[in-house]
């Protein structure tokens, strides 16, 4: 089980064909950098909001058609990937983002 990770802080699970998040994810409070590039998420539980310490988000190259709402909950979140393989047309912007890429490409 993720969840009995507490003091994680670096997570990297690109390329592992994943469609989704154990629920207990939401117990990684210490959480700064969460890399889930090249997977089949089309969504994002709603236990994600809790992990408010994440910087750093790399969600791309996933199957998102609509923009994550848990991701706008993000309170720290500096960094946002959402480049490749998403059909998101469009995408609301938070204050605290000093980084935000997204591209067909």
């Amino acid at each position: 089980d993720i969840g009995v990770l507490t003091n994680l802080q670096k997570l990297n699970l690109a390329e592992n064909m994943l469609g989704r998040l154990p629920d207990s994810v939401s117990k990684l409070k210490k959480l700064r950098v969460l890399n889930l590039t090249g997977n089949s998420f089309a969504t994002l539980p709603h236990e994600f909001c809790y992990m408010t310490g994440i910087e750093d988000l790399n969600l791309s190259n996933n199957l998102f058609a609509d923009f994550p709402h848990a991701v706008t909950l993000l309170k720290n979140l500096k960094k946002l990937n959402l480049s490749r393989r998403t059909k998101m047309k469009c995408f609301p912007l938070t204050s605290q983002l000093s980084a935000i890429r997204k591209s067909g490409s």
